[in-house]
C-alpha cells in the first residue's frame, strides 16, 4: 500500500488535473526536494523505491503519504465542509454574527465495572 500511495502522490505533483497538489509559491524548496527524494529503480528484477541521494531526507514525502492515508481512512465530506465555510464567509462579509457550532458530547465507554 505504501508504494501505491507513493505512485499516486508522484503523478499529481507535476501533471495538473484531478488530485493536483497546489503549493504556495513561497514554499520551502527543501520540502519539494524531500517530496522528490525517491525514484523507482529495478533491483534484482523488482521495481522498488530508492533514495536518489542518501543525504536527502524524505520526511516530506512520508508526510504526504500519511496525509493521503488519513483522508482515505476518515473520508471527510469535503463538499459539506466547503459549503459551511462559504456560508460563514458570506455571513462575515454581510457583518452578521457567525454562530459557533455546537459540539456533540461523546459517550465514553469503559470496560471498568463500577
Amino acid at each position: 500500500k505504501l508504494y501505491s500511495a507513493k505512485d499516486e502522490d508522484g503523478a499529481p505533483l507535476y501533471s495538473g488535473g484531478p488530485n493536483y497538489i497546489h503549493f504556495n509559491k513561497d514554499i520551502n524548496p527543501e520540502f519539494i526536494e524531500q517530496l522528490t527524494s525517491e525514484v523507482k529503480r529495478f533491483r534484482k528484477g523488482k521495481l522498488v523505491w530508492d533514495k536518489k541521494n542518501p543525504g536527502v531526507t524524505n520526511e516530506g514525502l512520508d508526510l504526504m503519504v500519511y496525509a493521503r492515508a488519513l483522508v482515505a481512512m476518515l473520508n471527510p465530506a469535503f463538499e459539506v465542509i466547503l459549503k459551511k465555510l462559504h456560508i460563514k464567509a458570506e455571513a462575515i462579509k454581510a457583518g452578521e454574527p457567525v454562530p459557533k457550532a455546537g459540539r456533540k458530547r461523546r459517550k465514553i465507554y469503559s470496560r471498568v465495572e463500577r
